[in-house]
């Protein structure tokens, strides 16, 4: 850009500035030697790639009075047969003979396997730095130990990943690569590792092997949901070396999707960008490592660089193409070609003025600073000399500085109290003076010691003549203040007056050795007090043996006695279960330790009480004297009840007081119920003798009725009315006859005429019959192997049809009443039969379901669930059962309906009618 006579007068002015104050005087010398460095180019001069290394390297080395930097151009892009290789090692080895570099740059993989190859040959003992060698993880060394250099590891997944999320919907994946090109073949083994994890996001297929008009018809007509990737194209399939300008156009000319690099020398030619490496920066790290080289550092000690990507790059024009947000890309990325409403300069002038204001800013910080420094260091001393003034007359210790000769040059007041003498007197005298003759020696022997460097400190007590002739004890500390030669310059001198403390020493010393033989005296004391204490701790310990022992057999027998046993202490938390009180609560000791009896033993009666009464739980805790709970039931943790019998008692506690309380309690459930079914059994009993004396005598009256009924019709048509009416009556008093035969059969009147009989057909007929007209049906599943059993055929039917009409009357909307008959080992549920083998018949229905408050009472005579039926019918069944030997059980559940289960023992094993349910 144009700048004004005035413009360019201002930066001459800025730069003569700069120049003059950092301006030097010259010191002549002799001229350095010329030392060479040899770049070894693998590519061609002008290619994109071997064009930015040169840049790099030329920030850093450039060839002057003192630097040879001679240049090869292998040109492998274009010839890279075994027959061009030899003759460049031939050329090589004409070239360089007998004036060998001392130091060559190796651009690229050729240039590098080249000199991996011919070394030691063309070269020996000249160091190696490498740029742009491909980096393979694992192999961040080099094979030589005189080569080093830069590794370029581009990592081309950063790149595709970038790409993925700014096109979010890419299902394919093209890659552009030549695979011939000794690049191409670089390239191609780094993606073998990166692209599986990609295999089953995408559609993933290269572009290789064409020529470069092929490439531009395959880029045309790739899916619009594809995004390219472009490594190298630099030889098509007819060997025609393509640079990498003509590749970029070609795909830029032709391509409807985003291409994606790793080089930065594709930018600007039509692709949107990446996470891109650059030659120049490879170029410029590999001119300092020469630097240094040159400079006299080993190449040894100069570790391989990795080259990675700091940040992406990418072209203004392609976002804007592709609608690509700026603010979606990676923090810190670089935009290029985009627009600027600033002022644009040349890169030099801009950098020239920059560098004038920064060495114009330096300078004139550096003279402030240096001006501050000195003010703040003024200061600083100004500050320390009133410290040492301030500590130096400090009223607690005497402080004095002494002349390696021995006499005085400062002495503190406190110094001068301690001696007594004035300070212009102290000053007149030396140390020596001052001391007690019988105390110099060692002392002047220790700052002989300091005069030959042996130690720089030392402390010691000795005493001092006042100015009264007292003399008094101190403490000394002398420190040694040397030149810098290492020579003794003066010594300090810091003492205190410790005259008071040795007399309260040698008081301490008469004090102890008074107490020493007082405490003879009390150990021989002690001695026999310790004897006697020791017999009597042997008598303790026999006395806690035996309480163990005593403790370990009552512990034996809580855990072996059947009833539950609870302890508490006076505040009523819980100290002890035994495992029968575990069980019978559901609370493990370790759980219940500690916890309020309350929580632990939870318990309410059986029979509803009045609210202002304790529960049984309280009145076992506060009770003063032992009591007995009947009845009362337990909660156990997971919300089933237990029937207990429990009594509790008061543990006296030491000298009187409560020291807890003790409850014993067991579970009468099982007992409980056998009262109650004793209880059942007796009211059935009762019933069932009214019942039979009822049912005998009503059955003589009907039998009177029905033969003065048949007396009466005999004389009648059979079409006579009176007939018809007679005919009603007498069928009415045979169903009464029917309910005169049930209740005998309730009250046990007639034993069963039993015969051995299979029950499979009998069943099906009664079921069939009993549920005719109703809306249910029944569904069979008996077993096709059950055996006869002895019974009375009649009786069992009954049974049955009790059972499948209740079946009935739970399912007013009808259903289903599934029959089911195998034979078992013994009785299932809670019914205790006999052993042997039985015929299980159940009666299941999906009704209603039967309350749990109700199952204890569906047996007993004249109660029913159902608006219909007398409720003889189930204790009817079960007085049928039991005759047989039987038992009948019962589960129910709310909503999902009942199932009836009665047993008859098989064939030959008859068992008395005794049986409960």
């Amino acid at each position: 850009m144009w700048i004004s006579p005035q413009g360019r007068s201002l930066l001459c002015s800025l730069l003569c500035a700069l120049v003059f104050l950092t301006m030097t005087p010259a010191v002549a010398g002799a001229y350095p030697q010329t030392q060479s460095v040899l770049i070894i180019h693998s590519y061609h001069q002008g290619f994109a790639w071997t064009d930015e290394v040169t840049t790099g390297i030329n920030e850093v080395l450039t060839p002057n009075g003192t630097l040879d930097m001679p240049v090869e151009f292998m040109d492998t892009k274009r010839y890279h047969d075994e027959a061009y290789f030899r003759a460049l090692f031939s050329f090589y080895q004409v070239k360089y003979a007998g004036k060998p570099p001392d130091l060559i740059l190796a651009d690229e993989e050729d240039a590098y396997n080249f000199l991996l190859q011919h070394h030691d040959v063309l070269f020996p003992g000249v160091p190696v730095v490498f740029i742009g060698v491909n980096y393979v993880p694992g192999t961040a060394q080099p094979p030589r130990p005189d080569f080093t250099g830069v590794l370029e590891d581009y990592q081309i997944n950063r790149t595709i990943d970038l790409a993925l999320r700014l096109h979010p919907g890419t299902k394919n994946l093209v890659i552009i690569n030549d695979n011939v090109t000794s690049a191409g073949v670089a390239n191609q083994q780094i993606l073998k590792p990166v692209l599986p994890a990609y295999a089953e996001r995408m559609n993933i297929r290269f572009i290789s092997n064409v020529t470069l008009q092929e490439l531009g018809d395959q880029v045309a007509a790739i899916d619009k949901d594809s995004i390219v990737l472009l490594l190298t194209f630099n030889q098509d399939r007819e060997g025609r070396t393509v640079s990498y300008d003509e590749s970029a156009a070609t795909i830029a000319a032709n391509c409807n999707v985003p291409v994606y690099g790793v080089w930065d020398f594709y930018l600007g030619k039509g692709i949107v960008g990446g996470m891109m490496t650059t030659g120049e920066i490879q170029g410029k790290i590999a001119g300092q490592m020469a630097q240094e080289i040159l400079a006299g550092r080993n190449v040894t000690d100069i570790p391989v660089t990795i080259a990675r990507p700091d940040a992406g790059i990418f072209d203004y024009q392609q976002l804007q193409r592709f609608n690509i947000d700026p603010i979606d890309l990676p923090a810190g990325s670089v935009i290029i070609n985009q627009p600027s409403n600033m002022m644009v300069f040349p890169k030099m002038t801009v950098m020239v003025t920059i560098l004038l204001c920064i060495g114009l800013f330096v300078i004139i910080l550096a003279l402030f600073t240096t001006n501050r420094r000195t003010h703040t260091a003024r200061e600083r001393l100004r500050i320390s000399e009133e410290r040492f003034r301030s500590i130096f007359d400090l009223p607690l210790i005497g402080i004095a500085i002494i002349a390696s000769g021995g006499q005085m040059l400062m002495a503190n007041k406190r110094l001068c109290s301690i001696t007594g003498f004035s300070h212009a007197e102290v000053m007149k005298r030396t140390w020596r003076d001052l001391s007690l003759q019988e105390d110099l020696p060692g002392e002047e022997a220790r700052i002989a010691e300091m005069y030959r460097g042996e130690q720089e400190t030392f402390s010691v007590e000795k005493r001092l003549i006042r100015q009264d002739g007292q003399v008094i004890a101190i403490e000394e500390a002398v420190a040694v203040v040397k030149h810098t030669d290492g020579s003794a310059d003066y010594f300090v001198v810091v003492i205190s007056d410790i005259t008071r403390r040795k007399q309260v020493e040698e008081e301490l010393h008469q004090h102890q050795q008074h107490l020493e033989e007082q405490v003879m005296r009390r150990t021989a004391d002690l001695e026999t007090a310790i004897a006697r204490l020791t017999t009597e701790v042997q008598e303790r310990r026999r006395t806690e043996t035996l309480l163990a022992a005593e403790k370990e057999r009552l512990a034996i027998t809580l855990q072996s006695i059947a009833d539950g046993v609870i302890t508490t202490d006076a505040a009523g938390l819980v100290r002890m279960m035994n495992p029968v009180a575990e069980e019978l609560t559901g609370w493990r000791q370790e759980e219940a330790m500690g916890l309020p009896l309350a929580r632990v033993f939870v318990t309410g009666d059986e029979v509803p009480r009045d609210e202002t009464e304790p529960s049984p739980s309280i009145a076992v805790q506060s009770s003063g004297t032992p009591s007995r709970l009947w009845g009362s039931r337990l909660l156990r943790t997971d919300g089933t009840w237990h029937t207990i019998a429990a009594s509790s008692a008061e543990v006296p506690g030491h000298e009187g007081d409560q020291g807890g309380s003790i409850i014993v309690f067991q579970d009468i459930t099982s007992l409980r119920q056998m009262e109650e079914e004793l209880l059942r059994n007796q009211k059935i009993e009762s019933l069932g003798v009214l019942a039979g004396g009822i049912a005998h005598d009503f059955n003589n009256i009907l039998t009177i009725i029905v033969g003065h009924l048949e007396l009466a019709g005999m004389d009648l048509a059979d079409d006579d009315p009176v007939t018809l009416q007679l005919n009603k009556a007498t069928r009415a008093l045979f169903r009464a006859r029917g309910l005169t035969t049930q209740l005998l059969t309730f009250a046990q009147g007639g034993a069963p005429v039993r015969t051995v009989s299979y029950l499979s057909d009998m069943i099906e007929e009664t079921a069939t019959f009993a549920l005719r007209g109703s809306k249910s049906r029944a569904l069979f599943r008996l077993s096709a192997s059950l055996p006869a059993v002895d019974v009375d055929l009649d009786q069992i039917s009954q049974v049955v049809s009790n059972l499948v009409m209740n079946a009935d009357q739970a399912m007013p909307a009808g259903g289903t009443v599934i029959i089911t008959g195998e034979v078992v080992t013994q009785a299932k549920g809670t019914l205790s039969l006999p052993s042997g083998e039985y015929v299980a018949i159940s009666v299941e229905d999906t009704g209603i379901g039967i309350p749990s408050d109700l199952m204890g009472k569906i047996f007993d005579p004249y109660y029913s669930t159902h608006s219909v039926g007398r409720g003889l019918g189930l204790s009817s069944s079960l007085s049928i059962i039991r005759n047989h030997g039987g038992g009948i059980e019962v589960h129910s559940v709310i909503g999902e309906g009942s199932t009836f289960t009665f047993y008859l023992p098989v064939n030959g094993s008859r068992s008395p009618g005794t049986n409960t349910v």
